[in-house]
C-alpha cells in the first residue's frame, strides 16, 4: 500500500517515530539529531497515490501542531492548502502583494517599512514562507547586528517580517503552525535615549541647514523642537491641513493610528509663513524618512565643521554634535513644553502619546531650570 519510505518508518525505534495512519494515507513524525546535538522532528504526509508533502520543525509541539493541522484539513476537505500552491508563495512574493494590499493602510502608507523589506526579500527573497526556520532568522538577527544597525533598528526589522508572515497566514492561505519570528531570541533593547540639544548644538545647526541646497531643512528642524511631531508626520505634513491663521495643523493619521490637531507656536508660524509653496500642496521636498535622513546627516557635518572652523580648539564643546539623532528633537520639544508650564494632557495632545509611560520616555526636564522654579 504504501512506498519504501513507509516500511523503513514502520521499523524506525517507537521513541523516534510517531506514525499515524489516516484513510489512504501515512503519516509520522521522525526525531532526527542534527550536527548542533540538538533534535529536528520531520512530519512526512503520504497521501495514496498523491505526492508526499514533508515539513520540518525544531520543535515538537510545532511538528504536533502541524500534524494536527493536517487531520484537520483533511476532515475539512481543504487538505489542498496545506499541501497546495499556497504552500510554495516565496518571500518575494509575500512581499509584493503585503505593498499592494497592507502598506498603503498604514500610518503614511508605511514608508518607514518599505527599506526593512529590501532588506527582508534580499536575504530570504527566494525562500518558501513556509520555509523559514529559526537558526536562519537567528543567525540574520546576528548579520544585522554586524551592519551596525540599533538594537531599536533591528526590532523593527524583525516586527516587519512578522507582520508580513502573518499577513502571509491571514491573507495567502499560506499554513504555519506558528509564526517562527516570534521564536528568534531578540538583542536586549537599550535604555532608552535621554539626549536633548546641548550647548550652542542648535545655534550651528540652524547656520548649516541655511547654507544647505534645501531650503526649507532650517525650517523643519524648527518645526520639530517647536510642535514634537515625528518624522513621518512632518514629511506628510501638507498646505490645505496648515492654518497658520488659526495656528494649527492637522494629522490625519499618526503612528498610533489617529488622527489629532497639533499646536502651532508664534515661532513655528513665522518659520512656516516664509517657505514657498509647493504646486503638490507638500509642505516639503522630502517623501520618504530616509532621503531626508541623508539631508541629516550632511547638515549635521556641515555643522561640525564650520563649528571648528569657528571656535579655537580649547573653547570647543565636548562630544558636540556626536550622537544627535533627528528623533532627538522629539525628546527636546516635548521636554520644552513641559518647561513652559503645559500640563500633562496638553504635552500629550502635542505629542500624540497615549500613554505617561511613554510621554516619560520623551521628556528629560532640564535639572538647572527646575532649581529656578524652586527659589
Amino acid at each position: 500500500m504504501h512506498t519504501a519510505f513507509s516500511h523503513f518508518f514502520l521499523h524506525k525505534c517507537a521513541e523516534n517515530v510517531r506514525i499515524s495512519i489516516l484513510i489512504e494515507a501515512f503519516m509520522a513524525i521522525v526525531v532526527r539529531k542534527r550536527k548542533n546535538g540538538q533534535n529536528s522532528y520531520m512530519v512526512r504526509y503520504e497521501p495514496a497515490g498523491q505526492q508526499a508533502v514533508t515539513r520540518t520543525f525544531h520543535l515538537r509541539s510545532q511538528a504536533e501542531a502541524f500534524e494536527r493541522e493536517i487531520k484537520r484539513a483533511k476532515g475539512l476537505d481543504t487538505l489542498e492548502q496545506l499541501t497546495g500552491s499556497a504552500q510554495k508563495v516565496t518571500v518575494s512574493e509575500a512581499i509584493k502583494v503585503y505593498r499592494a494590499d497592507a502598506l498603503p493602510h498604514l500610518a503614511n502608507g508605511g514608508q518607514a517599512r518599505h527599506a526593512q523589506l529590501v532588506r527582508i526579500e534580499e536575504e530570504f527573497g527566494r525562500k518558501y514562507v513556509t520555509a523559514l526556520k529559526v537558526s536562519e532568522l537567528t543567525e540574520w538577527c546576528g548579520k544585522l547586528s554586524r551592519l551596525d544597525l540599533s538594537v531599536q533598528t533591528i526590532h523593527h526589522h524583525l516586527n516587519a517580517f512578522s507582520a508580513l508572515v502573518e499577513f502571509s497566514r491571514r491573507s495567502l492561505g499560506v499554513h504555519l503552525p506558528e509564526n517562527p519570528l516570534r521564536l528568534v531570541t531578540r538583542p536586549k533593547l537599550a535604555k532608552p535615549r535621554d539626549r536633548r540639544l546641548r550647548g550652542s548644538e542648535l545655534e550651528w545647526l540652524t547656520k548649516a541647514a541655511k547654507l544647505s541646497p534645501h531650503p526649507d531643512l532650517a525650517c523643519i528642524i524648527t518645526v520639530a523642537i517647536e510642535t514634537s511631531m515625528r518624522l513621518g508626520e512632518l514629511l506628510a505634513m501638507r498646505w490645505p491641513l496648515v492654518d497658520l491663521q488659526r495656528r494649527i495643523v492637522h494629522l490625519p493619521t499618526s503612528k498610533n493610528g489617529e488622527s489629532r490637531t497639533v499646536a502651532l507656536s508664534s515661532v513655528a508660524v513665522a518659520a512656516l509663513d516664509g517657505l514657498p509653496r509647493r504646486i503638490d500642496g507638500r509642505v516639503w521636498g522630502w517623501v520618504a524618512d530616509d532621503s531626508f535622513e541623508n539631508a541629516w546627516r550632511r547638515c549635521k557635518g556641515r555643522a561640525v565643521r564650520i563649528y571648528e572652523e569657528a571656535v579655537p580648539e580649547e573653547r570647543r564643546e565636548p562630544d558636540f554634535l556626536s550622537d544627535l539623532r533627528f528623533h532627538d528633537l522629539r525628546r527636546e520639544a516635548t521636554s520644552r513644553l513641559f518647561e513652559k508650564g503645559l500640563g500633562i494632557m496638553e504635552v500629550a495632545s502635542m505629542t500624540g502619546h497615549k500613554t505617561l509611560s511613554m510621554l516619560r520616555v520623551y521628556t528629560k526636564m532640564d535639572a538647572e531650570r527646575l532649581a529656578a522654579k524652586l527659589g
